[in-house]
């Protein structure tokens, strides 16, 4: 970094430019080492998981249920990673888009569509949900994008409440604008914690979270990017 001191002459704004720009790029590297380092721990453990049981099959497998069991487990740990996989794909996509194909569309009946698909999933689990979804919303927008984005948090929200989740759309008339609301009653992220869940791979409480369920710490990266595409 340059340091010349207080001022505001030419020297000094080009120096304060060039220090910006260290600023960016120092950020920029040290944000896709720590997502380069986050996959390769990802990845490693279904990866080595495979290497074992191939390995213990061609040396001590003597039974066809015993080739199904450790067929099983290694089917099992490859879709963990082409899961793992698709959603950095669609996550570095996302992040690289500036725009995205928008059309007019009714986000009234994507929300009833979304609510009824989580309905049957809310009662097996003995969660109630409740929704209030005002009539006849039209925005301009991409749907499949947004109806990913509702159903990453709906699917958090399914995870960690306690029995309770509401869902409210509404159009705010002052800013011409929807506003989409998802509350649950669960246990919540402590205030230290609440400006990291937007991180890729950051999960709060990590052994907390691969109990309760399989996630990658994605979901919610994927819904910042989507709600960034269409200013919201």
């Amino acid at each position: 970094r340059i340091d010349i001191g207080a001022g505001r002459d030419e020297i000094h704004k080009m120096a304060e430019s060039f220090n910006s720009l260290l600023n960016t790029l120092e950020s920029s590297y040290l944000h896709e080492k720590q997502f380069s380092s986050d996959v390769s721990h990802e990845l490693r453990t279904p990866i080595s998981v495979i290497l074992a049981e191939s390995s213990y099959g061609m040396e001590y497998l003597e039974t066809l249920e015993e080739a199904r069991d450790s067929f099983s487990v290694i089917n099992r740990q490859s879709k963990k990673m082409t899961d793992l996989i698709s959603q950095i794909l669609e996550l570095v996509k996302l992040e690289n888009e500036e725009k995205v194909s928008k059309t007019c569309f009714d986000i009234s009946a994507m929300m009833r569509k979304i609510t009824r698909d989580f309905q049957k999933l809310s009662m097996d689990k003995n969660i109630s949900l409740k929704s209030y979804v005002e009539d006849g919303i039209h925005i301009y927008g991409n749907e499949f994008l947004l109806e990913r984005a509702v159903y990453n948090i709906l699917t958090n929200a399914v995870k960690f409440t306690k029995n309770e989740i509401k869902l409210v759309l509404t159009k705010d008339n002052e800013i011409n604008n929807c506003i989409i609301e998802i509350s649950d009653n669960g246990i919540g992220i402590p205030q230290e914690e609440q400006d990291k869940i937007l991180n890729r791979f950051y999960q709060v409480e990590q052994s907390r979270n691969k109990v309760k369920n399989e996630g990658y710490g994605l979901g919610l990266s994927i819904v910042l990017n989507v709600v960034r595409l269409h200013k919201g």
